[in-house]
């Protein structure tokens, strides 16, 4: 048969789409029509028409209910968010409420056992100290009197006599020290201070000749004077005499002024000679007392430096000085003139041990038996 001809077929349950299974009924068949009835193709159309519009509500109002139930969560699941809240607020009690429950309680209990115990009492049994005590100090022994030996003069060392270690006597010679430079020097102050004697011969020499020259103008204006009281002479030509001498006069005394001068410039390259002498004298170091070298800086063919360069130092080692650094707690325990035992060990001059009294407090080790 053809399309026209074809009869509505009625479908099971199983066919019906997914969306009307789901709500849990079937939809509702339309009307019974009898085939024979109106067997035409209008007939057909509008029976699928009317279905096709029931299945277009149907899914109308499915999809309204799912949107309706999509915004507000289930029973179930508040159930669930509820007991999750309660599960959490439970975690924070027991991590933070029990454990300073049972740090109070341990403190209450530290409290009340230190409450109940007895208290701890240190003491010491008093008694009479001893009448003297022993305080053993470290000292440091240095000579009273130590002085650095420098040089005075510029130059080379020329020769050394002393050496570390060496006793040497008051002015005994320690070194000679080669000054070039300063005996030129000398020499030139020599020969300065024998022009400057030779000047003042000359100028006494001219002093000399100014009074016989003086003398002989005083007699030549006395006889000029005689004859202008005679009328033998004019008055101008006395008058030329008598001014000439008290030229001459005046010329005298300059000349006395010059010799004063000339052995003032003697005196004065007499002094410059004598002080480069001193200062030649240094090249020659010396020994200010007696004691024992106890440094040297120098040896043979050092440039020397006046007063930058230190020779030698000498220490003056009859008498000693003991320095002891005493703390503060015993400082008031010890009084000035109190004795004290003081032994050497570093210095080997035999086995000593004496006994000092002295204007200051001196306290050393003692040293150890021989």
């Amino acid at each position: 048969m053809g399309d026209k001809d074809a009869a509505p077929i009625l479908l099971p349950e199983a066919t019906l789409p997914l969306e009307e299974r789901r709500e849990g009924h079937l939809l509702e068949a339309p009307p019974e029509h009898p085939v024979l009835e109106r067997p035409t193709e209008e007939r057909l159309r509008a029976e699928n028409e009317s279905i096709r519009k029931q299945l277009e509500e149907e899914r109308n109002r499915n999809k309204e209910k799912d949107r309706k139930n999509s915004g507000k969560p289930s029973k179930r699941a508040l159930i669930w968010i509820g007991l999750l809240i309660l599960a959490v607020l439970l975690l924070a009690f027991l991590v933070g409420f029990l454990p300073r429950y049972r740090h109070e309680r341990q403190l209450k209990a530290d409290a009340q056992r230190e409450e109940q115990t007895l208290p701890e009492v240190t003491f010491v049994v008093a008694g009479r100290s001893a009448p003297t005590s022993r305080l053993l100090l470290p000292g440091d022994i240095e000579a009273i009197t130590e002085a650095p030996i420098l040089a005075r003069a510029d130059g080379y060392l020329l020769k050394r006599y002393a050496d570390i270690g060496d006793r040497v006597k008051a002015g005994q010679i320690l070194a000679d020290i080669e000054a070039p430079d300063l005996d030129q020097q000398v020499q030139q102050a020599r020969s300065q201070l024998l022009q400057a004697r030779a000047a003042i011969d000359q100028a006494i020499a001219n002093l000399d000749q100014g009074k016989a020259n003086q003398a002989l103008s005083h007699v030549t204006a006395i006889r000029w004077d005689a004859l202008l009281k005679k009328g033998a002479v004019s008055r101008q030509e006395n008058d030329q005499y008598q001014l000439q001498d008290q030229a001459l006069i005046a010329n005298v005394h300059s000349l006395d002024q010059a010799v004063s001068a000339a052995r003032q410039n003697a005196d004065a390259a007499q002094a410059n000679l004598d002080r480069l002498l001193n200062l030649q004298a240094y090249e020659q170091v010396r020994s200010p007392f007696d004691g024992v070298v106890t440094l040297r800086n120098v040896d043979v063919g050092a440039l020397i430096g006046n007063g930058s360069t230190l020779l030698f130092r000498v220490a003056q080692t009859d008498r000693l000085r003991i320095y002891v650094f005493i703390p503060q707690a015993n400082a008031p325990t010890l009084q000035v003139g109190q004795s004290a035992s003081v032994g050497l060990r570093n210095i080997l001059i035999g086995c000593s041990r004496e006994r000092l009294r002295a204007p200051q407090i001196l306290w050393t080790q003692p040293a150890e038996p021989c």
